[in-house]
C-alpha cells in the first residue's frame, strides 16, 4: 500500500503540469507537419515565459478547429478574421488579444488584402467586370485574401461570384455571374493555372506573388494585376481594400492570469526574434479594428451573418421611417384619386341619364307637333326635318335638306326661324324670317303659309 501511495505522489506533479498545459489551435494554412516545425521555437518561448507551463500546438482545418473550440479542446485560437467572427458568435471567445504581424522582403505589416492576377498577354481582361463568365482559381472559399476580399470588390461592380450553395462539388463552384470557381488550394497551383490558360484569373492573398518571385518561382512580368490599388506604404500589390491580419483570441476557460502573461509575452517579440523568424512571422501587434471584416461578412452573408433575421413591422417602420412615410403618403394619394374618380364617374352617369331624359322629352315634343319642324344652319339651309303628324306634303321633307327656306316655300314666308347664335338669327331675319326663339336655341321650326 505504501509503495502505491509513493507512486501516486510522484505522479502528481506530472498530472498538475498536464492540467496546466496551454493548447494553441492554429488554422492549417500549411501542412500540419510543416507548421509544427515552424512553430516549435515560438511554443518553447511561450512556455519559458510562463514559468515552464507546457504550450502545445494543434494544427486543424476550419471545421475541426470550430469543433475544438466548441468542445474546449483548445485554449487559444489563431485563425482568419472571418472565422474568428463566426467562432466569437457561437462561443464565448474573448475579443482579439493581438493581431498577427508578418514580414516579407524586409517589410512588416499587420494588414492583408487580395490580389487578382491574369496573364500579361490577356488583353481581353482589363477590368474586374471582364471576369463575368470566366474561370477563376482560388485557394479556398474560406480565405479572406484569396477569395472573400476580391469577391466583395467584384460585387461592388455588379459581378456576384458568391457560390449558389455553401457546398462545393468537387473542386468547382458555380456562381450567379456564370463564373466558374476552381479550388486549387495553393498559390503555386493558381499561378501555374493562370499562366497555362487553365483558368482566366487567379485570386491570391497580398504578398503571395512577391514571395514566389523572391524564390525565383515566378517572373512577375508574365502577370498583370487587375484593379491595382494605391494603398500608401503598403509594400505589395493589391486589388482590394486592406483588412487586419489574423487575430489571436482566448477561450474563457483559460486562466485570466495566463491570458495576460501570454499576451504580454507575444507583444514583447521583435521581428528579429528567432522564434518569430522560424515561424515566418514578424510578431504580434495590439489588436486591430475588425469592423471592416464584419462589414464584409454582412455584405457577403458569411457566418455569423448568413441567416436572414426576423423583422417585425414596428422594427421595419423604425428602420425605414422615411420610406414608410413616403409609402403612406403615396397610398393616401392613390386612395384619394380613386375616390375622386368614383365621384366623377357617378356625376357622368347622372349627367348621361339627365341627357337621355331630355332627349326623350324633346323627341316626345317633336312627335306631338302638328306642323313640320325644320333645323336650319347659319345660312338658312335646311339640315333636318320632322313631320310625324303633319299631312303629307307634295314632296318628302327629307328631299328639302340642303336647300333654303324661300326656295322650298315660294310665295310664302316662314313665320318662325331660329339659329344657333344672334348673328345667324339676324341673317335669317334679313331673309324674311321673323325670329321667335331665344338667340341661343340650337334648332327651330317654321311653317310656311300663304302670304
Amino acid at each position: 500500500m505504501a509503495r502505491w501511495l509513493l507512486v501516486g505522489l510522484l505522479a502528481l506533479p506530472g498530472l498538475a503540469s498536464a492540467a496546466q498545459a496551454v493548447t494553441l489551435g492554429v488554422l492549417a494554412y500549411h501542412a500540419p507537419e510543416t507548421l509544427a516545425v515552424k512553430y516549435r521555437p515560438l511554443l518553447d518561448y511561450l512556455s519559458a515565459q510562463l514559468g515552464g507551463t507546457p504550450v502545445r500546438l494543434e494544427v486543424l482545418d476550419a471545421p475541426t478547429l470550430a469543433g475544438a473550440v466548441a468542445n474546449h479542446r483548445v485554449d487559444l485560437v489563431l485563425t482568419t478574421p472571418t472565422q474568428y467572427l463566426a467562432l466569437r458568435s457561437d462561443n464565448s471567445l474573448t475579443g482579439a488579444l493581438a493581431t498577427l504581424a508578418r514580414q516579407q522582403g524586409g517589410h512588416v505589416t499587420q494588414a492583408m488584402g487580395g490580389v487578382v492576377v491574369v496573364a500579361a498577354d490577356r488583353n481581353d481582361l482589363q477590368r474586374l467586370q471582364d471576369l463575368r463568365g470566366r474561370r477563376i482559381g482560388v485557394p479556398t472559399l474560406a480565405a479572406l485574401g484569396g477569395f472573400q476580399a476580391p469577391a466583395l470588390e467584384l460585387r461592388a461592380v455588379g459581378v456576384d461570384i458568391e457560390p449558389r450553395t455553401s457546398r462545393v462539388a468537387g473542386a468547382t463552384a458555380k456562381t450567379p455571374s456564370r463564373i466558374e470557381l476552381r479550388i486549387l488550394k495553393t498559390d503555386e497551383a493558381i499561378i501555374k493555372a493562370v499562366l497555362g490558360g487553365d483558368v482566366d484569373a487567379g485570386f491570391l492573398r497580398t504578398g503571395s506573388i512577391e514571395a514566389l518571385a523572391a524564390t525565383g518561382e515566378l517572373d512577375l512580368s508574365r502577370l498583370r494585376v487587375l484593379n491595382r490599388q494605391r494603398l500608401g506604404d503598403f509594400p505589395w500589390a493589391a486589388s482590394t481594400r486592406l483588412y487586419p491580419d489574423w487575430p489571436l483570441a482566448a477561450l474563457p476557460t483559460l486562466d485570466p492570469t495566463l491570458t495576460r502573461r501570454i499576451t504580454a509575452a507575444l507583444m514583447a517579440l521583435e521581428p528579429d526574434h528567432p522564434a518569430v523568424q522560424a515561424a515566418d512571422l514578424a510578431g504580434f501587434a495590439p489588436p486591430a479594428d475588425y469592423s471592416g471584416v464584419e462589414e464584409l461578412a454582412r455584405t457577403l452573408r458569411l457566418p455569423p451573418y448568413d441567416s436572414v433575421p426576423s423583422l417585425t413591422w414596428r422594427e421595419f417602420i423604425l428602420q425605414h421611417r422615411g420610406q414608410a412615410v413616403a409609402a403612406a403618403l403615396g397610398a393616401a394619394t392613390v386612395i384619394g384619386l380613386l375616390v375622386l374618380s368614383a365621384i366623377n364617374n357617378r356625376r357622368l352617369r347622372e349627367g348621361e341619364a339627365a341627357r337621355s331624359r331630355l332627349v326623350a322629352e324633346l323627341q316626345a315634343l317633336l312627335a306631338a307637333t302638328p306642323e313640320p319642324m325644320f333645323e336650319v344652319d347659319a345660312e338658312g339651309r335646311i339640315l333636318r326635318s320632322w313631320a310625324p303628324n303633319a299631312p303629307p306634303p307634295p314632296s318628302r321633307p327629307n328631299s328639302w335638306w340642303g336647300t333654303s327656306c324661300p326656295r322650298r316655300c315660294p310665295g310664302r314666308r316662314p313665320t318662325a326661324c331660329c339659329a344657333a347664335s344672334p348673328k345667324p338669327a339676324a341673317r335669317a331675319a334679313r331673309r324674311g324670317c321673323s325670329s321667335r326663339c331665344p338667340p341661343r336655341t340650337a334648332s327651330a321650326g317654321f311653317r310656311c303659309r300663304r302670304a
